[in-house]
Parts: C-alpha cells; sequence; structure tokens
C-alpha cells in the first residue's frame, strides 16, 4: 500500500498472520487512551485479532505514563465506561488507515 500497490487481502492476512503468530506477543499501545490511534490503522486492528483468536498468542495493552494517569483518573471519577465504548465504537476497519 505504501508503494500505491493494492494487495489482495489473502497475501496481506498470510503475511502478517505469520508474523504476529511467530512472534506470539503483540503489544498494544493505547494513546492517547480514549481514542487510540492504534486502532485506526488495519494492520494493528489485525494484529489484535490475531492474537484474541490464538490461544498461543499473548496481547499485552500497554498505556505511556501519562495516560496511564488519566485512564486511571476516569477510573475513578466513573467515566470509565462512557470513554472506553465510545473508542471502541469509533473503531471501524472500512476506515482504518493503512
Amino acid at each position: 500500500q505504501a508503494l500505491g500497490i493494492n494487495v489482495p487481502f489473502e497475501e496481506f492476512r498470510e503475511a502478517f498472520e505469520v508474523r504476529v503468530r511467530g512472534i506470539k506477543h503483540v503489544l498494544a499501545l493505547m494513546a492517547p487512551w480514549d481514542q487510540p490511534v492504534y486502532v485506526s490503522r488495519v494492520w494493528c486492528v489485525f494484529e489484535v485479532f490475531t492474537a484474541v483468536n490464538d490461544a498461543e498468542c499473548e496481547l499485552t495493552v500497554i498505556l505511556p505514563p501519562k495516560e496511564m494517569d488519566r485512564f486511571c483518573l476516569s477510573i475513578s471519577r466513573g467515566a470509565l465506561d462512557r470513554y472506553l465504548w465510545s473508542s471502541l465504537e469509533q473503531l471501524d476497519v472500512q476506515t482504518a488507515e493503512a
């Protein structure tokens, strides 16, 4: 895609799936925590999908220290549900960036 070439989904799936399963561990950096850039990238969404569907693959969600502070503050104020669901609702694979 970076070269302006459309890659068939099966090629994309095979290339990324093999790598994720080979590594057996995905680190998902969620920043900002309430609108993470990570879930706006199609390959990142696919990494998570692959990790959660492979019993041998581990998914670790990480946040930078300031984002962890913001996340904890939101929990303490009872706003977690609103932000968490709002973030997940924004996930749209069809409009995700390459």
